[in-house]
Formats: C-alpha cells, sequence, structure tokens
C-alpha cells in the first residue's frame, strides 16, 4: 500500500510566499497613495477654511484693499476669524494671506 503524503511540497510553499508577498507589495504602495491623497484634500480644506477667515477679516475691518493686504494666520485666529483647530497643519509654522487689490486673489504662503 502507498501511504498519502500530507502536507505541502516546497514548491507549493514558494509560490504561496511569493503571492503574499505581491499582494502585500500592492497593498503597501496603494496605502501610500491613498495618504497622500488624503493630505492633499486637508490641506484644501485649511487653505479654504482660512481664505474664508481673510475674507471675512477685510469685510468686518471695512478695510480698502487700494494696495493689498497681507495678513498672518496667527492674527486670525488671535481675533477670533478662525479657531486654532481648524488649522492644526498651520499652528507652528509662519503663514501668511496675501489678498490682491481686487480683493479676490488670495496666495497661502508659508515663511
Amino acid at each position: 500500500m502507498k501511504k498519502k503524503k500530507r502536507g505541502f511540497t516546497l514548491v507549493e510553499l514558494i509560490v504561496t510566499i511569493a503571492l503574499l508577498a505581491i499582494a502585500g507589495t500592492v497593498i503597501a504602495i496603494n496605502m501610500v497613495s491613498l495618504n497622500k491623497q488624503q493630505q492633499a484634500k486637508e490641506k484644501t480644506r485649511i487653505e479654504s477654511a482660512i481664505k474664508a477667515a481673510a475674507e471675512a477679516y477685510v469685510n468686518k475691518e471695512n478695510i480698502a484693499l487700494n494696495q493689498g493686504l497681507c495678513i498672518s494666520v496667527e492674527s486670525l485666529i488671535e481675533q477670533g476669524y478662525i479657531k486654532e483647530s481648524e488649522v492644526s497643519d498651520y499652528k507652528d509654522q509662519a503663514v501668511s494671506v496675501t489678498i490682491s487689490s481686487d480683493g479676490k486673489i488670495y496666495n497661502i504662503s508659508e515663511d
């Protein structure tokens, strides 16, 4: 009588490990891509909040924009136009908002 073999052959184990390694690599690459996309969306959201706060500042303070305006995010936080929690990524950086004389073009720069 022939004895039945139990277990896997070496070739089967190597193929299985290779397939798992390939799948793991694909998953890791996708996770990095998703993380970068999420960071870009968060930056866009924060910049939109800063722009809205700068616009509210200009409107409420009735500032004439003949020469344009440069205001720091720290000033917007201190004056209550934006919450510190909304701009957490910019909290420890010197960031200014430049508004052109037409009041429509904004530039957010990290100094």
